[in-house]
């Protein structure tokens, strides 16, 4: 089931929030992937990041991430 754009919005507000109040970097893996530098990474993490198994994704399919991060960074520009 997609998300809606309330949910959508209101999950970019958000994390828009967080990185603007606590100086965090709009930069990202990405998402369902394990990275070894995540606990050293600034930026927008998910929990796929920490897990070297893959055995826990994030984000429903439906979730458009790499549309997230293109409207996080044109929030950051305007």
């Amino acid at each position: 089931e997609a998300y809606t754009d309330e949910q959508y919005d209101s999950t970019l507000e958000l994390c828009i929030y967080l990185c603007d109040n606590f100086n965090i970097p709009r930069d990202s893996f990405g998402y369902n992937v394990y990275h070894e530098e995540t606990i050293n990474f600034a930026g927008v993490v998910t929990r796929s990041n920490f897990d070297r198994d893959k055995e826990d994704t994030d984000l429903n399919p439906s979730f458009n991430f790499r549309q997230f991060l293109t409207d996080i960074n044109e929030e950051e520009n305007e």
